[in-house]
């Protein structure tokens, strides 16, 4: 399911966007040809071990696009590459960008037109894109990124508030649409009698204020015509579920059945999106769930799972990670198809932005401190000069 985002910049805008490239190489290349600066750690640890240091630029595969970084956002993936709990032990961290395509690898040049009608990436072009994990990321001036992972930015948007879109959307579109099997609306209109309350799937999205949570509530809802039903556990947060379009919120502090039993509430759902560590409340999600439901995690449990309650309601259990069709190169082709439907969404105001907190990129060690107290709403993003 793919919106158009066509794209055939005037040779006015061309040339404007050459002018701006030249201007912003000349005030961000370091003395050192072919060098970059980055934030980069050596070895894993706190988030002083990322420094602002001179590295050599990406060298471009021939699948790549080259981008000039204009915003980076913040994810937990980020704090737990640099703490040393993935398979990563060193470089740059960052794996949501938004920038301006400034060289092409031999592939991308010949890229044709996609199978949901996008022009091929040009030199020039505003993009954002999540990117790959086994790769270098984006808290750098340049980063190179297979040009299927890459589409277009929303046009309404500013780099600022386009960055804290691509890991999130990809996460919460593979979870609802490709795992979950939810379909989107004919004609992706959820205000239409086909997403009346009688056909409406039911859904609980654990942990609904955080940066997947905050954009699975306005997928749902203004995508796939889903009734939301959100945990959040400070006023706040709930405040910040409310503002996205949940119809209703919830504490994963409580008990969760009593909740959804609750008047009003509606009782069971068909899926459950958990944003959150699993092992707190997968023990509920059997009683929680309708017979056939799904369920999906973004964390893997830490524990071992009795799926025995699951077996009599033919209930189904599915972990999401974003970065795996870029890990195995398996259809990457997808993500870009998926950021373009967000993007178009975006531009027709059916997803708000979720961006909460802005820094420079030279406070990225204090965005780190900030994302592993838990208590960041939304996304935060970094400005990169």
């Amino acid at each position: 399911a793919g919106y158009l985002t066509k794209h055939q910049p005037s040779h006015q805008q061309q040339l404007f966007s050459s002018v701006l490239f030249l201007s912003r190489m000349a005030a961000v290349a370091p003395a050192e040809i072919g060098q970059m600066k980055a934030f980069h750690f050596s070895e894993p640890g706190p988030p002083s071990v990322m420094t602002l240091t001179n590295i050599p630029k990406p060298e471009l595969r021939p699948t790549d696009v080259l981008i000039l970084v204009k915003a980076v956002s913040v994810n937990p993936i980020d704090c737990k590459v640099r703490q040393g709990h993935m398979p990563k032990k060193s470089g740059v961290v960052g794996w949501d960008v938004s920038g301006m395509v400034v060289e092409l690898g031999a592939e991308a040049k010949e890229a044709t037109v996609t199978e949901d009608g996008a022009e091929p990436l040009r030199v020039g072009d505003e993009v954002f894109a999540a990117g790959d994990i086994s790769r270098d990321g984006s808290y750098a001036h340049y980063v190179a990124i297979d040009h299927r992972l890459v589409a277009r930015k929303p046009t309404s948007l500013s780099h600022e508030e386009a960055a804290a879109f691509p890991l999130v959307s990809l996460t919460a579109y593979e979870s609802l649409v490709e795992l979950a099997h939810v379909s989107p609306l004919t004609g992706d209109d959820a205000s239409s009698s086909s997403a009346s309350t009688a056909v409406r799937q039911r859904l609980l999205i654990i942990g609904g204020a955080g940066g997947v949570g905050s954009l699975a509530i306005q997928l749902a809802k203004q995508h796939l015509g889903m009734e939301v039903v959100a945990t959040a556990s400070r006023p706040e947060t709930e405040s910040w579920c409310r503002k996205l379009g949940a119809d209703h919120v919830i504490s994963h502090r409580l008990p969760l059945l009593p909740q959804l039993q609750a008047d009003g509430v509606g009782g069971c759902v068909d899926v459950i999106l958990c944003c959150a560590e699993p092992d707190g409340s997968i023990a509920q999600w059997p009683d929680l769930l309708n017979p056939l439901g799904r369920a999906v995690s973004i964390l893997s449990p830490g524990a071992a799972v009795d799926f025995s309650p699951w077996f009599l309601k033919r209930l189904s259990f599915s972990l999401e990670i974003m970065f795996s069709r870029s890990l195995f190169q398996h259809q990457p082709q997808c993500q870009g198809a998926i950021l373009r439907t967000v993007a178009a969404l975006i531009d027709r105001k059916r997803i708000a932005p979720i961006r909460t907190r802005t820094l420079p990129w030279t406070q990225a060690q204090e965005a780190h401190t900030f994302q592993e107290t838990g208590r960041s709403i939304g996304k935060q993003v970094l400005l990169v000069d």
